[in-house]
């Protein structure tokens, strides 16, 4: 998953989807702010592990099912509602830099639809990344992401890796449908 210029530009303002106002002032620019700011705020609540890797710990007690057919459906409509709402505003009503932003926010997710057609979720794991399993004995540490310092931060840590069990067979039902639709990693990169 791409975040692209939506990371360091957004603020994580909760916005409902579908309800977007234009400020007074600027509204274009302030338009394409929220809108901004309300994906990424958006894209978190999908990726709780990404939150987790920009310090916003609301989602520490989620784990994301990437792997499942219904992860991906919400993915794509999250990034196709923003696109078609970030397109919508004329950038003739922009500022140079809320023109570039506009520019990189509708590449990245361009480059997102690009990327649906192929199917990646159906390879959780691969020779490059180790996928959750990887990342939730990162995160497990106590000592990255998601540190440990309170009570609490080990309840979260444990409501989110009683969720790795349902991952890890969402990950074999999806992994089978690779192999059923000749979708896999090469054996010779994995035997390594």
């Amino acid at each position: 998953m791409a975040l692209g210029a939506a990371a360091p530009l957004s603020a994580c303002a909760a916005a409902p989807a579908g309800q977007w106002a234009a400020p007074a002032a600027g509204p274009a620019a302030g338009l394409l702010s929220q809108l901004v700011e309300s994906y990424f705020d958006e894209l978190l609540a999908l990726t709780p592990t990404t939150a987790t890797a920009y310090s916003e710990y609301r989602y520490d007690d989620r784990l994301e099912m990437s792997t499942t057919a219904e992860y991906e459906a919400a993915m794509r409509a999250l990034t196709r509602r923003y696109l078609a709402a970030v397109e919508s505003i004329d950038p003739a009503g922009l500022s140079e830099q809320d023109r570039l932003t506009r520019d990189m926010f509708l590449h990245d997710r361009g480059m997102e639809v690009a990327g649906e057609r192929f199917p990646s979720r159906l390879m959780p794991i691969d020779q490059f990344n180790g996928g959750m399993p990887e990342l939730l004995v990162l995160y497990g540490s106590g000592e990255s992401a998601q540190p440990f310092a309170t009570p609490a931060d080990y309840d979260r840590w444990i409501r989110r890796a009683s969720q790795f069990p349902a991952w890890v067979d969402a990950a074999i039902a999806t992994l089978r449908e690779g192999i059923g639709q000749g979708v896999t990693v090469p054996r010779v990169t994995m035997v390594k």
